[in-house]
């Protein structure tokens, strides 16, 4: 956790927001912490428990996730196949079935 300093200039020049490299300005936790979220949500942990663990907003944990996707290169596939032991199951039965 970090806690931004504001500091104030004594002769009336005005204030000023400490900074820190792996801090965007604005931003509500480090680029590190965002890739830690990012790697959780693709171990398919939901981001509201990633956000609840880092102590920040959904939206927050979101962003970071869709622009991780907007890194990764589109794939076109040309053909999709089918496993057909995939079809057998699943299957109702006539006892489940009710009209």
């Amino acid at each position: 956790m970090w806690h931004k300093r504001l500091l104030a200039c004594i002769e009336g020049c005005g204030t000023f927001a400490e900074r820190a490299a792996s801090i965007a300005p604005g931003a509500v936790w480090s680029r590190a912490a965002a890739r830690a979220a990012v790697a959780m949500s693709a171990g398919n942990v939901p981001v509201d428990q990633i956000r609840k663990e880092f102590g920040v907003g959904w939206w927050t944990v979101m962003r970071a996730v869709l622009a991780a996707a907007d890194l990764v290169v589109p794939v076109n596939p040309t053909r999709v196949g089918i496993d057909e032991t995939v079809m057998t199951t699943g299957r109702l039965t006539d006892a489940t079935v009710s009209f």
